[in-house]
């Protein structure tokens, strides 16, 4: 399936924005303590300093690809298989800080989406794709990485129940995922993570 077919009706909306206010608010408030900043991360090289300012610099592409289409421009910011290089880029050039850029960038990614059709194209490195999916994606990052920062803490992070079945079904139609015993888990396994059990840590 090209993902510029993903059916806007299989999106979440505009629960998909709510959650992710909600998820956001969430993040920002976890990463708020300046003693966690330079912990490291399960993210190669990443502390939670930097953890931050890539889901910054991911929103502020979000945010500013969905402008540039909102002027008809479905060009993509980089080439497909350019988005680790992309990422490890942007948090080594990030200035500032990353608590209120992320809270900036992901607003404004977030209004612009909710004045927007789901099912409105946008550039993106795989090819176009529905605004509504690209609010999943961000869902996920925000969802995901508020996980690495808890882990980086000794804790686990586990969205909402409705949030983690949207997740799944997400990645069920975009990249053929199969789900296990645990939806929320297993969503962790997919994106590479080494995520521990009952019995005990898998790393």
């Amino acid at each position: 399936m090209a993902i510029s077919d993903y059916r806007p009706s299989a999106i979440p909306w505009p629960l998909a924005l709510d959650w992710s206010a909600a998820e956001l608010r969430g993040y920002l408030a976890a990463a708020a303590d300046p003693a966690l900043q330079h912990l490291a991360t399960r993210c190669p090289a990443w502390t939670v300093h930097d953890l931050t300012a890539h889901l910054a610099a991911t929103f502020r592409r979000f945010a500013d690809q969905l402008g540039k289409a909102n002027a008809g421009d479905l060009t993509a910011p980089f080439g497909p298989g350019d988005l680790t290089r992309e990422n490890l880029r942007a948090v080594e050039l990030f200035r500032g800080d990353p608590r209120r850029a992320l809270e900036q960038h992901a607003t404004r990614f977030l209004r612009e989406a909710g004045g927007a059709q789901p099912g409105q194209l946008m550039g993106h490195q795989r090819g176009p794709v529905p605004v509504g999916l690209q609010a999943m994606w961000g869902l996920s990052e925000l969802a995901v990485h508020h996980d690495d920062l808890a882990d980086a803490t000794g804790g686990s992070y586990r969205p909402g129940d409705p949030i983690v079945a949207a997740l799944v079904a997400m990645k069920q139609a975009v990249d053929g995922f199969h789900v296990g015993d645990d939806p929320w888990l297993e969503y962790l396994r997919s994106t590479g993570r080494h995520i521990a059990t009952a019995s005990g840590p898998s790393r």
